[in-house]
């Protein structure tokens, strides 16, 4: 492909395609517009192959554009790339940054530059995470073993609380514990949690003695 002179947008085989479907027109158009009358071309001359629609038979317009005899669909549109003036651009740092059609491109048509600039966003986003303040105490927490071993009292605590007669109702009032509920034909008891909502004290008598216990 030609470049002629640092104002030309596109290739001289590029200009040459427009101009023909523009009728003589090569004024600036974007790269989708240059798509569209790409394909509008090829609907014209009817240059998708009968056997695989995907590919473009090339006709010497478009060969001598592409440079190959067949080209896919998305490859065609790729290739279109190469075919723009590349143009270095400043950014407010006062660095030059790379236009994206100026990105390399392989032999198969195809540039690597974005998966690189993926890449390194990706490394950038993860120093940033690794610099931000704690996590934020309002936010939630994960719904996960650890978490939930960490909210219900067990029962050795409230063994020790039972004892304190006078607190005892006020420091377990709205707190969860984790009650068993047996389960016929299972291997295994079920437990679940359950939110204490008050005190109720009453008596068990056995059969030997007047044992009292009080329970929750």
């Amino acid at each position: 492909m030609t470049f002629i002179g640092d104002t030309q947008w596109a290739s001289s085989e590029l200009l040459e395609f427009i101009g023909h479907m523009r009728n003589g027109d090569i004024s600036y158009i974007s790269q989708f517009d240059v798509q569209i009358l790409l394909l509008e071309y090829v609907k014209q001359k009817n240059l998708r192959d009968p056997r695989r629609k995907s590919q473009i038979i090339c006709d010497a317009r478009l060969a001598n554009l592409f440079r190959k005899p067949h080209v896919g669909h998305f490859e065609m549109l790729k290739l279109l790339e190469m075919h723009f003036h590349a143009k270095e651009t400043v950014n407010g740092d006062g660095q030059k940054g790379i236009d994206s059609d100026s990105a390399q491109i392989d032999s198969g048509g195809y540039s690597d530059m974005p998966s690189k600039l993926c890449s390194d966003k990706r490394r950038k986003i993860h120093k940033k995470i690794e610099r931000e303040s704690p996590a934020n105490l309002e936010d939630y927490a994960a719904i996960d073993m650890h978490n939930i071993n960490l909210i219900y009292l067990r029962r050795s605590l409230l063994e020790d609380l039972i004892d304190d007669n006078g607190t005892f109702s006020d420091k377990i009032t709205g707190a969860f514990v984790r009650i068993r509920t047996p389960c016929v034909g299972q291997k295994q008891d079920i437990y679940r949690l359950v939110k204490v909502l008050g005190e109720i004290f009453f008596t068990i008598l056995t059969g030997a003695t007047n044992f009292h216990e009080t329970r929750v």
